[in-house]
């Protein structure tokens, strides 16, 4: 692998993540601030069905490479 492979990869890598991070933000300020207790309680809770999600997929993938 020479070095401009290398770059191109970190680059792919920080550029992805910048991109995520900015559709994050926009989907959270098209959304809104949830304005009662109960709002923010399911907000929240779909934030950590989404992580679970997110864990169960990897693990799946890392099973599926056996």
């Amino acid at each position: 692998m020479n070095i401009d492979q290398m770059l191109r990869m970190v680059f792919r890598m920080v550029f992805r993540k910048a991109v995520n991070r900015g559709v994050n933000a926009g989907i959270d300020r098209v959304a809104g601030k949830p304005k009662t207790r109960e709002e923010r309680e399911r907000v929240k809770q779909a934030q950590q069905m989404g992580k679970r999600a997110n864990q169960a997929q990897r693990i799946a993938r890392r099973l599926g490479r056996f």
